[in-house]
């Protein structure tokens, strides 16, 4: 393997333990009324469409004008998904929606600027 997929595949791993640690916090000590007992599949959104997103846009052989094209096409693809992943959480949730609201942009921040960094450094790479 490559050792940047390496870095990455690491990264998201950290990330994603993380997110699911705090998430754990969060269950043991807010009230029950702000628990995400579903947050788990929330989170597991992220690491693989971010992990898929990431493999297509570092393929070898694309062009500066390809990868610019694939990046805006990913990105919008990435915020339709992940705007219908919200949407169905916030309608098929019992939970308080705000909680889910708020996991969301802070699991959705999290994934994105780790996402611009490594490609960021694949790019500065080639």
């Amino acid at each position: 393997m490559r050792q940047p997929l390496i870095n990455f595949l690491l990264g998201i791993l950290i990330i994603t333990l993380a997110c699911a640690a705090l998430q754990w916090m969060w269950n043991a000590n807010a009230p029950a009324a702000m628990q995400l007992y579903h947050g788990w599949a929330l989170l597991a959104a992220f690491p693989i469409t971010i992990t898929a997103l990431h493999l297509f846009l570092t393929m070898p052989g694309s062009s500066p004008q390809a990868f610019t094209r694939n990046f805006m096409g990913t990105t919008m693809l990435k915020m339709m998904v992940f705007g219908g992943v919200l949407v169905l959480f916030l309608m098929f949730s019992k939970q308080d929606k705000r909680v889910v609201a708020v996991h969301f942009l802070v699991y959705y921040l999290l994934f994105t600027v780790f996402e611009v960094v490594m490609l960021q450094m694949a790019i500065k790479k080639k």
